[in-house]
């Protein structure tokens, strides 16, 4: 899910307003009780929340009166301990966001290359948010940038149909920062052909850092419109929350195979809550899980580990599409030959 004032995926607010007094100590504290009570991986994360109290208390203490700035980069630099991309704040005035999840990993995605003449070029086709055009040897390509913005099955009848005659298709989902759930399963539903279990979730019963549920299944019905040729699923470190999802459900789709480097994550499903002040929190609740049992926080890995290769980006080639392409080629021309 992207950064938004509402969560695209679940939201709810609450308010600590009469429990802790609108000063600058207060919404610290207040904020503080809210990751404590309500974040769903500070066990996981193995931070001493406790001693981050400690260290920022000092600081707040020394704000000088009416600095609102200054209480926010503090909250800021409190709430960035947790390394996570779906905690955030939001004012008037800036919104907090952690998007440091890039470091240490390869690049796999270029967007200068997508509409070159290799690629999208300029006559490609839109429907509702997809790009879509043929490749080379009659390989289909639709580039998603970006799961805020609408899909239907209806957009996905009219893409199927324009290659019905392509032997494989290409699903370029890298920095796709997420957005509606409901778009991720959407768009993974048409590459199954039977209810199929994704995953689990949980849900946080208590203040504990351990209170949660049992693990409930989630499931995917399969949609009526169908993919049900080679494809490829293209991701890299930029796919995020809703996408990061859709990327593990594409992971029980047995006709697609996931091309890229591991993705960015986000798999906690965030809720909102309010500060005394009226500034809201936003910070992950709900913990989702592959079949194992296996956290996404930190994202899904591809059958294929591939990053770009700076030589074939000079040349104005993606090598990751290029490795799509003979991948889809190779699995249509041995189903040929059965």
């Amino acid at each position: 899910m992207s950064v938004a004032l509402v969560s695209m995926l679940c939201s709810c607010s609450d308010t600590l307003d009469g429990l802790r007094p609108n000063t600058p100590e207060g919404n610290f504290r207040a904020l503080w009780e809210i990751v404590d009570t309500k974040y769903c991986y500070l066990d996981d994360s193995r931070l001493d929340w406790d001693g981050v109290y400690r260290h920022y208390e000092p600081q707040v203490k020394a704000l000088k009166p009416g600095d609102y700035l200054g209480l926010f980069d503090l909250m800021k630099d409190m709430l960035d301990t947790l390394h996570d991309g779906h905690v955030n704040i939001y004012t008037p005035f800036d919104i907090s966001s952690f998007s440091d999840r890039y470091d240490g990993y390869p690049t796999c995605f270029n967007s200068s290359l997508i509409f070159n003449s290799n690629y999208l070029g300029r006559d490609y086709r839109i429907a509702g948010s997809a790009y879509y055009h043929y490749l080379r040897d009659s390989v289909g390509y639709m580039r998603y940038p970006s799961m805020n913005n609408a899909l239907s099955l209806s957009n996905l009848y009219y893409i199927f149909k324009y290659f019905r005659r392509a032997r494989g298709l290409i699903i370029d989902l890298r920095s796709n920062p997420g957005g509606s759930l409901t778009n991720s399963e959407l768009l993974a539903s048409a590459f199954i052909n039977q209810t199929t279990d994704v995953g689990y979730r949980r849900h946080k019963t208590g203040p504990g850092h351990n209170d949660f549920s049992q693990p409930q299944k989630m499931t995917l019905e399969p949609a009526y419109v169908r993919w049900g040729r080679p494809a490829v699923l293209l991701v890299d470190r930029g796919v995020y929350s809703a996408a990061n999802h859709c990327a593990l459900c594409f992971k029980h789709a047995p006709q697609v195979k996931i091309i890229g480097c591991r993705t960015g994550g986000g798999g906690g499903l965030p809720l909102s809550y309010e500060l005394p002040n009226g500034w809201l929190v936003r910070l992950s609740s709900v913990p989702m899980y592959d079949l194992e049992m296996n956290s996404i926080e930190d994202g899904v890995e591809p059958d294929i580990t591939l990053p770009l290769d700076p030589a074939e980006v000079a040349a104005g080639k993606d090598n990751l599409i290029e490795a799509a392409i003979d991948d889809v080629l190779q699995r249509f021309n041995a189903a040929q030959q059965q």
